[in-house]
């Protein structure tokens, strides 16, 4: 079964070794993984993902060129879904406690039939718990699992 992604700002906070540096090389390996195992990954053109992934394209120093050109590599392909904001469908009314900085992820969410929220934030997860049309998965429990996918 194909995984449709709505990833947020921890891919670049990650290959950025924000983290360290064990996390920035896993990083990279999920975004190789997606092309592996033919998943998606959904992004909404002009939110803060893209504004980090153009900020990382900037950077001039390894290892972050070859993370750069395999971020922009996926997003440049069929493996990636860019979404125009006008495309999202509205915000639900009922959700109410989402951060204006995520609301975006929710909508991309719901715009893309059979697609999950991959994030770091717990606090998201559980404000969008009782909703359940919103899925929601946490990078510290998904990336080891999925990267041991063949």
């Amino acid at each position: 079964m194909r995984s449709i992604i709505v990833a947020d700002e921890w891919v670049y906070h990650y290959l950025m070794h924000a983290e360290g540096a064990d996390l920035g090389v896993k990083t990279f390996r999920f975004l190789k993984q997606l092309k592996i195992l033919d998943d998606r990954l959904v992004v909404v053109r002009g939110s803060k993902f893209t504004d980090k992934m153009y900020r990382l394209a900037k950077e001039d120093q390894a290892p972050f060129v070859l993370y750069s050109k395999e971020l922009s590599g996926l997003y440049n392909s069929s493996f990636c879904t860019i979404l125009e904001q006008e495309d999202l469908v509205p915000f639900p009314t009922e959700m109410v406690g989402v951060k204006n900085d995520d609301v975006y992820l929710v909508r991309a969410q719901l715009t893309i039939p059979g697609s999950f929220i991959l994030t770091t934030d717990g606090a998201l997860k559980d404000t969008l718990a009782p909703h359940p049309r919103v899925l929601v998965e946490l990078v510290s429990s998904f990336l080891d699992p999925y990267l041991a996918k063949t």
